[in-house]
């Protein structure tokens, strides 16, 4: 009896979509490989479209993100409110004011 021969299907799916494009829907691929008798699943095909892209698959939202940056011209406008609302803590009373009329 002769051995069947063993195909990687990894690169099989791999080779599909770089001909076919990584927007190929992953049920037409797993149709193209059903006609060749070779079973796969979506998570496979899924997994491999994301490592082709480059993602690895993980979100990343870990950590805290980083707070909007403001220019210097803002910053110095800041500085000019505080100094002239008497203090940080005035300035601060000012804009809680402010954010209750709004």
């Amino acid at each position: 009896m002769a051995k069947k021969r063993r195909i990687n299907k990894a690169q099989a799916i791999r080779d599909y979509l770089t001909e076919h494009g990584l927007d190929t829907a992953p049920k037409d691929v797993i149709a193209n490989f059903k006609a060749l008798r070779i079973t796969i699943s979506a998570a496979q095909v899924s997994n491999i479209k994301t490592e082709m892209r480059g993602g690895n698959g993980k979100a990343s939202t870990r950590g805290r993100k980083a707070a909007s940056r403001l220019d210097l011209d803002a910053l110095l406008e800041a500085n000019r409110f505080v100094k002239r609302a008497g203090g940080i803590n005035a300035a601060k009373a000012a804009l809680d004011t402010l954010a209750k009329l709004q």
